[in-house]
Parts: structure tokens; sequence; C-alpha cells
């Protein structure tokens, strides 16, 4: 529904005529209104334009009844309502319900440089009487002076108790003091919170967080750069995490794990695990390698559990400490809450590799000096880590997600980790490979070694990555007669991957049960272009003969690809009855049978 729907109606309606909409019950009237109050982004505090739900008081007494009788209308209070009448209207024409309150603070530029964002003191004044029925209060603090979550949460509100709290939620976005102090959230308590997110702010001690048994999401973040404190103990975090191991569903911690000096020394069956989170069903963990191996050895979880696993620092160090953080997780992910289920091993159904910037996180972002300009002054470069990416998608235990950053002068790549992992890995279930954003094809030893033999493989998919070294590793296959021209053959492009080896002498088929290749936004240059295509014809017709070994024909899906677009090698494809190719935005599934 549109925000002037209000003046349309007034505008059509007649004495003599009413609008046919005043006809509707008035539950309904009162769904419409709220979904308008829903529809507004709560966070916007830039606009002065009346709010919507505002306006629809405005049209006749019917709806001004309704709407004013309706208190869930009222209840969820948006930013733009601090630092003026509608916050006190809101307050009273919610008569008492629980409270939904979200609130940015205004831009720098904004408010008066000595006395910050004049919107803070509505929070103080208005919103503490009503705390006793505040259910949601989420703070994003923007170009703020000072920390308005400290001078709420810990000064204001210090001794205060939210008996309805179940979500609290405060963000630093771009705050130039946002440390907490030493001083505990709302120490009158709040029992019911449910859902806590701290992202970007220091604090001295875990203890100044209100975390009860009660929760269930645990979000907690603060890039390093920020950390004017000294890191918090885990003593404390491993007190909290036994107080709400029966309710804990999702945790998130960044940065903020410690590891003692010698932990590396310990054996990990010779470590005492800490705490069991037996509900848990997604664990994100960002840090450097050992905090990360340190808390993996400390904890246990359902082997449902996804984990996401972010490894900050030096690639070259990370790719030393993952085998180390792989066999921690393994150990905490056969804890004792598995112990009716089966296999040991982490078989592997899907794979996923990428590679790309982490525009999600400023944390791995710095400025290095490249060079002098010629009046001899330093010239720095802002340098964004590139994040390297493996998912795993298991056939025993929930997803696994690991990401590594490349960093300046590092000699590693992408391609670097994967086989690092590889031998802690079962992917003998593979059925689908995807590759994203890999400007190097595998070496063929890579290809050759580990997915070749993998009876299940189905489906490998590239996604702005190079493909030609997988065609012209797989056109080698002992099993396939290549029938392609001199010429042809002298017009491929060479592949960045290490040279072909010579065919082997067994006739079982590489990727026997290969059967779809999906190449989205694989670009080519223009004199790669025609002999990638005939490359890729060459390959689907010689593989189309294998259906007496068992091989399926392979189903061919293209997304922006100019070098085979559509209605191009038509005489060709129609020599292939067994081949499906379609283009952009068909499924595989509707495919056109040549």
């Amino acid at each position: 529904m549109q925000r002037d729907v209000p003046h349309a109606v007034l505008q059509s309606e007649t004495p003599h005529t009413p609008h046919h909409i005043h006809h509707l019950p008035p539950e309904i009237l009162a769904t419409i209104f709220l979904e308008l109050a829903l529809d507004i982004d709560p966070f916007d505090n830039t606009s002065h334009e009346t709010v919507p739900f505002v306006l629809v008081t405005h049209v006749c007494s019917t709806w001004r009844t309704i709407a004013l009788e309706y208190q869930a209308l009222w209840c969820n209070i948006p930013s733009k309502a601090f630092g003026n009448e509608l916050l006190r209207t809101m307050l009273d024409r919610s008569k008492g319900a629980p409270l939904t309150i979200r609130y940015r603070s205004r831009k720098l530029s904004d408010a008066h440089p000595a006395r910050g964002d004049p919107k803070a003191a509505s929070i103080f004044g208005a919103v503490t009487p009503e705390l006793h029925r505040l259910r949601s209060l989420e703070i994003r603090e923007n170009h703020h002076p000072i920390s308005l979550s400290r001078a709420i949460l810990q000064e204001h509100w210090s001794d205060a108790s939210a008996p309805l709290l179940e979500k609290l939620v405060i963000f630093a976005e771009d705050v130039l003091c946002s440390g907490l102090s030493d001083s505990k959230f709302l120490k009158g308590g709040c029992p019911n919170l449910k859902h806590l997110e701290v992202v970007e702010y220091s604090f001295p001690i875990w203890e100044v967080l209100p975390l009860g048994t009660s929760l269930t999401h645990l979000i907690v973040e603060c890039h390093p750069g920020r950390q004017n404190h000294p890191w918090p103990a885990m003593d404390q975090l491993w007190a909290a995490l036994k107080r709400m191991r029966h309710n804990l569903e999702y945790l998130r911690i960044g940065d903020l794990l410690l590891a003692p000096m010698n932990q590396g020394m310990v054996a990990a069956d010779q470590l005492e695990r800490e705490v069991s989170l037996p509900k848990l069903r997604h664990l994100i963990l960002a840090d450097v390698p050992d905090p990360l191996v340190f808390f993996l050895r400390k904890v246990t979880f359902p082997k449902s559990t996804s984990v996401d696993i972010k490894v900050h620092g030096s690639l070259s160090r990370s790719a030393r400490l993952l085998p180390c953080v792989v066999e921690s997780l393994r150990a905490a992910w056969e804890g004792p809450h598995d112990a009716h289920a089966s296999g040991a091993g982490f078989m592997v159904e899907e794979l996923n590799i990428s590679v790309g910037c982490d525009e999600g996180s400023a944390i791995w972002k710095q400025w290095i000096l490249v060079g002098r300009d010629d009046e001899g002054s330093e010239i720095w470069k802002q340098w964004k880590h590139v994040s390297s990416r493996i998912t795993l998608a298991f056939a025993d235990r929930g997803d696994l997600s690991i990401t590594t950053y490349l960093g300046p002068g590092e000699h590693l790549c992408t391609l670097d980790i994967f086989p690092i992992l590889n031998a802690q890995l079962d992917l003998s279930p593979l059925r689908i490979l995807r590759l994203g954003a890999l400007k190097q094809s595998f070496p063929e030893a890579v290809w050759q070694d580990v997915f070749a033999p993998l009876p299940q493989l189905g489906t490998i998919r590239f996604k702005d990555s190079e493909a030609m070294g997988f065609l012209r590793w797989l056109r080698n296959d002992p099993s396939i007669a290549t029938t392609m021209t001199s010429d042809d053959e002298a017009l491929l492009p060479e592949s960045s991957s290490a040279p072909v080896r010579e065919s082997r002498t067994t006739s079982r088929p590489w990727l026997p049960k290969l059967s779809k290749l999906e190449f989205d936004s694989v670009s080519l240059a223009e004199e790669e272009k025609i002999p990638a295509a005939l490359l890729l014809l060459d390959l689907l017709g010689k593989r189309s003969a294998l259906k007496s070994q068992g091989c399926p024909p392979i189903q061919v899906k293209f997304r922006r690809c100019d070098w085979f677009s559509r209605g191009d090698y038509e005489k060709e494809l129609l020599e292939m009855p067994d081949v499906s190719v379609c283009w952009d935005e068909m499924d595989l599934e509707d495919c056109l049978d040549r």
C-alpha cells in the first residue's frame, strides 16, 4: 500500500457516495494500518514526512477510532519518533502494551558539534518510565561523539529492570568512542532476554553484558582496533556459556577470544571440555587461529550444528594451522550429544570454493605504504583483504564454512588452501562442486587425483571462474577419443594450470556420473571464444558416446557467456540429440533438447 493512500481515499469520497473501502470490517482495516506502520524504515531519521500510520487517523472519524483503539499500531516506535511529539503520542496510544523501539543516532554533521545528537535526551526522559513494558530495543550509533549505549544502559538505566525485554541490540556503526564501562547493563535484571547483539563495542569484562539463562541468540563482535580495554578474560565467558547452555541456539563471537600461551602444547584429547551446548544450531567464530583452536577444544555441540569460521591474520600462518582448527572442530562436533550418531569422517556432499572481498566486515582493511611521490611524500593505499571461502555440505552433520584472508605480499592463494583441507575430508559422496571467482584453474594433478575418481560427482558450476583448464583436462580422458583437427587444436587457449599428464591406461571414465555443467559469467578473450566453444562441443559429443559405460549425457547451462550464445552452433548441437543446452532464464529441467 502506498503512503498517499489516505489522501487518495479523501479525493474519491463524496457526501452521497462513500468509498467502498468503508465497508471493510474494522479488523481488516486495522491490519492494513499495521502493514503501513511496518512498511517504513524504522531506522530512518532523515525524513520529516508524517508517518503513514498517523495519516490514517486524519481520514475520517471511523478510521481514527479504529486506529486509536488498535494498540499494536503504536507499539513499534521508529527512530524518527524521537525528538518530537510523536514519541509521546505513541507511548500514550500504545496503552501499556509491550514496546519495540528502534533508534539510530544522527550523523555528526546533523548534530550540534558540542552537544552531539539532540535526540539523545528524548530517550532518557520519555522511555525510562516505560521500561517495565519494553520488549525490544535496538540502538545504532552513527558518528556520535559519545557512547550513547553506555550513557543509556550503563548510566541512566544502570539500576533499572526490564522484565519483558526479549531483544537488545547495540551497534556502533561509526563511533569515535564506543567503549563500555565495567558497570553491568540493567542491574535490576532482564530475565526474559533471548536475543543479545553487542557489535563494535569494547568492554573490560564479560560480566557487563546481561548474559542470562534465557538467551537463545548471542552476537558479540569488536574490531581489534577498537579495543581500548584489555581483552576480557575467558573464564567469565565460559561461566556465561554454562548458564545459557540449555537454551543457546545461535552463537557468534568475533575477535574477542583468548588462548593461553601454552595451549598449543596440550593435546586435544587431554583438554577438559569446558561447556556443552546441546541446542546450538549455528556457530560463527572470527579470530586468529590460536584462539579459534583453543575455543573449539573447550566446547561440544551436536553434529547438526552449522559452523562458520573466519580465520583472520596472515594466510600463510592460517594455512599451517588450518588442520589444527579442523581437528579441534571434529572433536567438538563429536561430543556426548552424538552417542548414537554414525559416521566418523567429514563426508562431503557439496563443495563450494570462492574468492572475493568481504565487504560485510571492515576488520581486515589496512593502509599500506606503496611508495613515494616525486616530492618524497609517502603514498598510502587501503588494502582490502581478499577472502577465500570454502563451504562444505556434509552427509552426516551441519554445514561448515571456512574463510581465510589474503593480505599484502601473500604468496598463497585459494587453490593452495583446498589441498590442505582435503587430507581431512571424505569426498567420496561429493555430488556438487561450485567454483566462484577463481581466476586460475585447479592444477591438473588436483583434478586427476582428487576429483576424477569420485563416483557421485554429477554437477560442476563455474561462476566468474577459469573453466578451460578443466575442459582441457577432461578432454584428455583416455576413454574419450579426441577428433579435433590439428588446426582447431592449435587455436585452443593455453591453460593456466600445470601441463596435462599423459593419459592413463585405465579405460574407466573420469567423473563417471557427471551430468551437468553450468557456466555463469565465464569471460574469455576474443581470440579464445571460438576455440573454447569447439572444445566444449567436442567434449560433449565424446561424452555422449560413453553411454555404454554408464556415463549420462551432459546437460549444459549458460548465463552471461557471450562465447556460447543462444542460436550458436545449432548444426553441431543437432548432431548430439542426447545433449541438452539452456541459457540464462531457463531452468535445467526446461532445457532445449537438441
